[in-house]
């Protein structure tokens, strides 16, 4: 498992867990540290 599968698997445990302003967080972080510009519109829309 690659390191970003992983973080997606944290972001997902979060949401599944009903922890929605954690696990949104989590993936915040995981998209400024793509720097995929595209992909933190996306996610921000």
């Amino acid at each position: 498992m690659t390191q970003a599968e992983a973080r997606l698997k944290e972001v997902i445990s979060f949401l599944k867990n009903k922890d929605i302003v954690l696990g949104y967080r989590k993936l915040m972080d995981y998209v400024i540290d793509t720097q995929d510009l595209d992909l933190y519109r996306e996610v921000i829309t």
